[in-house]
């Protein structure tokens, strides 16, 4: 960030995730929990060292944000959180040879024929 003014600096702060552009750097961190940004958040920017410190809330006081200091862990995008698989439930069934067992023998007697075939070379 040498040579920058603190003014070109883009922070967006969105639930867990904080965005930070600089030209041309671009910098998206991924929190375990969320963060937001109010009057006690701080962006301050030492250009002696080049270094940026953000400082940002906790949207839940006193919760931990365990593994701060693993990099790769803040760079992973957090996963969706996706809707249960829906279940599938036999209200009432037939007596006798199911239907995946009859699919099963005629896979099985039509694999067969076809090495019949195979065997004479196609010919009957």
């Amino acid at each position: 960030m040498f040579g920058t003014q603190a003014s070109d600096a883009e922070i967006n702060v969105d639930d867990t995730s904080l965005t930070v552009y600089v030209n041309p750097y671009f910098l998206r961190l991924h929190f375990p929990h969320a963060v937001v940004e109010d009057d006690n958040s701080t962006a301050l920017y030492d250009p002696s060292t080049g270094y940026l410190t953000i400082t940002l809330t906790k949207a839940v006081k006193g919760q931990t944000f365990a593994d701060l200091d693993l990099l790769a862990k803040l760079l992973t995008p957090r996963s969706p959180q996706l809707p249960p698989a829906p279940s599938i439930e036999v209200l009432e069934s037939s007596p006798g040879e199911d239907a995946v067992s009859e699919l099963s023998r005629q896979t099985t007697r039509l694999a067969l024929e076809n090495e019949d075939e195979f065997l004479k070379g196609g010919k009957d």
